[in-house]
């Protein structure tokens, strides 16, 4: 391999580890607790009410 090669490989490598370690970074820092469901969940249990019985 040339000079040329192998300095593009050492210039690629700390990209690499950005492109991969800032997205994990962000995921540990805030890591996502969910949606909340539970007035989705209220609604769907409502909605047979809600709808006429001549349907």
């Amino acid at each position: 391999m040339t000079a040329l090669v192998l300095a593009n490989f050492l210039l690629a490598i700390p990209f690499l580890v950005a492109f991969i370690a800032i997205p994990l970074w962000m995921t540990f820092k805030r890591p996502e607790t969910g949606a909340d469901h539970s007035r989705a969940h209220g609604y769907l249990r409502s909605r047979p009410a809600l709808v006429p019985a001549a349907a």
